[in-house]
C-alpha cells in the first residue's frame, strides 16, 4: 500500500486542543450542523448499513474512496452531507468492541483509516481531509494494530524491516509443513520443544503456535500476563534481554506491535523502537548513534512531501517532549553486533534530531538521529548466549 504525504502539525500538549475538537465532532455531531444518527456496532451490520442512503448498498469504503478522489481536486472539500457520512462511518467502527483479521478484512478498516488521514491507498496525490477526521481515524488505526497483534502474527521476523511498509495483514514467513492429507489443514502445536529445552520452557510463557498451510503462527493465548507496553523508559526491562521473536517482547511489555518498528501514540509519543534491516544508503546504526528512516520512506516519489505515518508522529512527538525511547535490535540488523537470533533491548535512546532527505527516487523522507543515553549499561552483546542459540534453533525445528 502506498503511504502519500500528509501534513499534520504536531503540538505542545498544552497548545493543542485537537482532541477537543474531534471529540465534539465525533461525539457530538450538532457542533458543526450534522444531525447525530443511530449506527451500528456489530461488523456484520456495518458491512450491510446504508452510510448513503441516496446510494444504498455502497459501502463504507466505496464512500471514503469517493471522497477521496473528491479531496484530491483543487479546491475539494466536503459537504455537509459528506462530513455525515465520515462521521457516522467513524462512530461505527470506534464502537466494534475487538477488531479481528476477519473484521479489518471484510471491512476494509485500514484502506479507509489510512485513506482518511491521507495516506490515499490508490493514488500518489495527497488528499486532506480535516483534521479532526484523520485524528482521529489516527486513533482508531492504533486501535486495529493493538488489536491484530495480539491476535496474528507473522513467523520468524528477524528478516523484518524496521521501516518497511507496514502489511495490511500480518505476514507470514513459509515454514516446513508438518500436515499429511490425513491430518487436519490447521493443527495446534503444544510445542514438545518447550518441555524438552528448560531455556524455551519459559520463553513460551503463554504461547501457542499453529500450523496452516505450510505456516506456522504464534499467538498469545493468555492476554492476562501480557504487560502493558504504553509506558516510558526501561518499563522493567534489563539491558541485554533476549527474546526469540517479537510475540514474546510484546508479552512482556517491550515493545508495543509485533509488526511495526514504531510503536507509541501520536499525542503519547513513541515508546519504542526496533532497529532491523535498513534501506541501503538511508538507516546507519553505528551502535550507540543510529540514523533512523520513517516507515516507507523508500517507496515516496513526491521530492515535496514526506510520507508520514502515524508511527512517524508518534517519533516526532517523542523528540519533541525529550523522552527517550527504548530501542530494540534484531538478528536483520546492519550492525556488526546485532543479535545472532531473535530481538534484544540494547537500552534507552533519544530522538535528538529530524531532517528531511530524498531517496534515490527523488522522494522526500523524514531521517531521525536517535543517541543512546549515558548513565546506563553497556549494550550487553552476549545474548542470545550459545545454549539460547541452540535451544532456540532446536525449537524452531521441532514445530
Amino acid at each position: 500500500m502506498r503511504v502519500v504525504g500528509v501534513k499534520v502539525k504536531i503540538e505542545d500538549e498544552g497548545q493543542s486542543n485537537g482532541s477537543s475538537t474531534t471529540a465534539a465532532t465525533i461525539t457530538n455531531p450538532q457542533s458543526i450542523g450534522i444531525v447525530p444518527r443511530e449506527v451500528p456496532n456489530d461488523p456484520i451490520a456495518i458491512s450491510n448499513f446504508d452510510f448513503d442512503p441516496e446510494n444504498r448498498g455502497k459501502k463504507a469504503h466505496a464512500i471514503i474512496a469517493g471522497l477521496v478522489i473528491k479531496l484530491q481536486r483543487p479546491y475539494g472539500k466536503l459537504s455537509t452531507k459528506e462530513s455525515q457520512f465520515v462521521i457516522d462511518i467513524l462512530r461505527a467502527l470506534s464502537q466494534i468492541p475487538k477488531i479481528i483479521e476477519a473484521v479489518e478484512m471484510s471491512l476494509r478498516l485500514r484502506w479507509i483509516l489510512m485513506g482518511i488521514i491521507g495516506n490515499c491507498p490508490t493514488t500518489r496525490k495527497a488528499c486532506a481531509f480535516p483534521d479532526h477526521f484523520q485524528r482521529h481515524s489516527a486513533t482508531l488505526l492504533e486501535k486495529v494494530d493493538q488489536d491484530l497483534s495480539i491476535g496474528e502474527t507473522a513467523v520468524d521476523e528477524d528478516t523484518d524491516s524496521s521501516s518497511s511498509p507496514q502489511p495490511t495483514r500480518p505476514a507470514r514467513k513459509r515454514a516446513r509443513s508438518t500436515t499429511s492429507a490425513s491430518t487436519p489443514n490447521r493443527t495446534a502445536r503444544h510445542q514438545k520443544s518447550a518441555t524438552n529445552h528448560p531455556l524455551m520452557s519459559g520463553m513460551m510463557r503463554g504461547i501457542t503456535v499453529t500450523q496452516a498451510d505450510k505456516r506456522r503462527a504464534y499467538k498469545i493465548a493468555d492476554k492476562s500476563i501480557i504487560i502493558d507496553p504504553n509506558v516510558a523508559g526501561h518499563n522493567g526491562l534489563q539491558m541485554g534481554q533476549w527474546w526469540p521473536l517479537r510475540h514474546f517482547a510484546f508479552r512482556d511489555g517491550a515493545h508495543g506491535s509485533v509488526m511495526s518498528g514504531i510503536a507509541g501514540g501520536e499525542r503519547s509519543g513513541a515508546f519504542s523502537v526496533v532497529v532491523s534491516s535498513g534501506y541501503e544508503g538511508m538507516d546507519e546504526d553505528h551502535g550507540n548513534i543510529v540514523h533512523y528512516s520513517a516507515p516507507s520512506s523508500h517507496t515516496n516519489v513526491d521530492p515535496n512531501n514526506a510520507i508520514i505515518t502515524h508511527q512517524t508522529k508518534a517519533l516526532q512527538r517523542s523528540r519533541l517532549i525529550g523522552r527517550s525511547v527504548r530501542l530494540f535490535r534484531t538478528a536483520a540488523g546492519s550492525w556488526k553486533h546485532v543479535p545472532s537470533r531473535g530481538i534484544r533491548y540494547d537500552g534507552l535512546y533519544s530522538v535528538v534530531r529530524e531532517s528531511l532527505k530524498h531517496n534515490v527516487k527523488g522522494g522526500a523522507y523524514l531521517h531521525f538521529t536517535l543517541i543512546r543515553n549515558e548513565d546506563q549499561p553497556d549494550i550487553d552483546i552476549s545474548r542470545p548466549t550459545g545454549a539460547e542459540k541452540r535451544a532456540f534453533d532446536r525449537f524452531m525445528e521441532s514445530i
